[in-house]
């Protein structure tokens, strides 16, 4: 049944929910930065988690959208080792394909959302208990002007290259940003505020 990703998430106004970006590539960059302004929008509190970290158990656990949920791979490991212990697992539109044992064993706290119908079929088909919906990518949540009028004051800058120290260090829990991102952050206009 295809929803609106407001609809969907409008139960979880009131919760304190653990969101775990898909890592990945630019496009999964994107989805994340739409999701996070539609959770702000939405007034939903949320944390930024590692998918590393060692237990999740009891929290409401949003894994981020993406093109990637198939065979074994590193979006499949950290959903396998979560889903059972979590009191609520929501797969964010994703494609999904070719996991038939995992779906297999979810339980009804794991909602999937697929991201096109070609993974809504093949997950309905499978006679999972998880319940299974259809929804638009979280990258067409991106608000685009928002996301080109930031720009990151000299504390942000700091603050996130302490951040990646740490991470890289094992010293935090978070997730640390890219290389990248990091670059980017420190060679863009710093607020004047």
């Amino acid at each position: 049944m295809e929803i609106t990703i407001e609809e969907y998430l409008a139960p979880f106004h009131s919760s304190e929910i653990s969101y775990v970006p898909n890592p990945g590539n630019a496009g999964d960059s994107i989805i994340a930065l739409g999701t996070i302004q539609k959770l702000t929008q939405l007034g939903i509190r949320y944390k930024l988690v590692d998918r590393h970290r060692l237990s999740l158990d009891d929290h409401i656990v949003f894994y981020g959208g993406g093109g990637n949920i198939a065979y074994t791979n590193f979006s499949v490991n950290f959903i396998r080792r979560v889903h059972s212990n979590v009191k609520k697992l929501v797969i964010l539109p994703h494609t999904i394909h070719s996991i038939d044992s995992l779906l297999k064993d979810f339980g009804d706290n794991v909602d999937i959302i697929c991201r096109e119908k070609v993974s809504y079929e093949y997950v309905q088909q499978s006679k999972t208990k998880a319940h299974v919906y259809l929804a638009k990518d979280m990258a067409f949540h991106l608000n685009v002007n928002q996301a080109l009028s930031y720009k990151a004051s000299l504390v942000d800058k700091i603050s996130q290259s302490i951040r990646y120290i740490f991470c890289k260090l094992h010293l935090s829990t978070l997730q640390a940003p890219t290389k990248t991102g990091l670059r980017v952050l420190i060679n863009q206009p710093s607020n004047k505020k």
